[in-house]
């Protein structure tokens, strides 16, 4: 029951997508599933762009990436560009950081590799060059996954979970069931946001209060 009910049916389909330009539609796709990062619930999301169906994400993204709004609260990394797919990283700094310097996370970080000296700048780069050799397992410190479950995944190829929903959870699964629950909150926000009659744009370039990160 837990894996089922983990997180709600998606919400997509709700927003009024059809008659939008091609920039704007790319620009929803990334607000929607950047919501819980703009909201401050989520350290950074995982988005691969392609080329599959009418809208050509991946073209979108390659002509347009320049045009995407980033601030101090929001930014992106490309980690792997091929020519029918790009995988990005959105992500906000300060979030980021301090989920990176943790020291359990920061430790298990060099012990993959990384750089003695852990920065923002040197633990994306060295994520992006071990990207380039497929999707390590510890890409998940940076998808504010808690390393107990990056740690019971590889040891359980996957298998065994207590439950899933964003990521596959093997430890103290009730607050991570709430934490998803509030992910989905977050979304539903974009979504009245836009029926509100505003749009991804100013939804990206909104300034939150400095305490909303604190629940």
């Amino acid at each position: 029951m837990l894996m089922r009910s983990a997180i709600d049916k998606d919400n997509w389909y709700l927003l009024p997508t059809e008659n939008l330009e091609p920039f704007d539609y790319l620009l929803s796709i990334i607000a929607y599933h950047s919501a819980p990062v703009l909201e401050n619930e989520k350290a950074a999301v995982l988005l691969s762009f392609n080329n599959e169906g009418t809208r050509r994400l991946n073209r979108l993204w390659l002509q347009n990436r320049e045009r995407v709004p980033q601030s101090a609260h929001f930014r992106f990394f490309e980690l792997r560009r091929a020519p029918e797919r790009t995988t990005v990283l959105f992500y906000h700094p300060a979030l980021l950081q301090k989920v990176l310097w943790e020291d359990t996370n920061a430790g298990y970080l060099r012990s993959c590799g990384y750089r003695e000296e852990l920065t923002l700048e040197t633990a994306l780069s060295d994520l992006k060059t071990r990207c380039q050799r497929g999707c390590p397992h510890e890409i998940g410190i940076f998808l504010g996954i808690p390393l107990p479950d990056i740690l019971g995944f590889v040891e359980n190829r996957g298998k065994n979970a207590l439950a899933g929903g964003y990521w596959k959870i093997y430890h103290d699964p009730v607050p991570k069931l709430a934490l998803f629950a509030r992910y989905q909150e977050a979304k539903r926000d974009f979504i009245r946001f836009i029926l509100a009659g505003n749009e991804a744009e100013e939804y990206l370039l909104r300034i939150r209060h400095p305490d909303s990160s604190e629940h």
